[in-house]
């Protein structure tokens, strides 16, 4: 729903900040080359209530949706964008987002199955 993409924005905009600021130099994240993100939704669709909660005459609410499709419209742009930047710039960190839907976490699979899949599990 909303707060796992408010959640992936922001993780996504703070690594991308911190790498600006060079901020990973000396530490164990200077090797990070690649964030992959994948949102488990109980939902078949992505955004949650934002999409099929929200009136149509409430426009400010529903642009939230424009602004969460950029998550993940961006992983087939960024790929060219970032080769190109690459050639550019030093080492940027590769941020993928992928949508899992009708999953539901405790009956589906556990929580305990995820903590031995990823390296983060965020329940929001």
């Amino acid at each position: 729903g909303p707060s796992g993409c408010y959640t992936t924005k922001y993780l996504l905009s703070t690594l991308e900040q911190i790498q600006q600021k060079d901020q990973f130099a000396n530490t164990k994240m200077s090797d990070l080359a690649s964030v992959q993100v994948d949102m488990i939704e109980k939902l078949p669709t992505p955004f949650g209530l934002v999409r099929s909660g929200v009136a149509p005459d409430h426009p400010e609410v529903k642009n939230v949706e424009n602004d969460f499709s950029l998550l993940f419209q961006d992983n087939k742009y960024n790929a060219i964008q970032q080769q190109q930047q690459q050639q550019q710039q030093q080492k940027k960190i590769k941020g993928s987002v992928e949508f899992r839907g009708n999953v539901t976490v405790g009956k589906d699979i556990s929580l305990q199955e995820l903590q031995s899949l990823y390296d983060v599990v965020v329940l929001a």
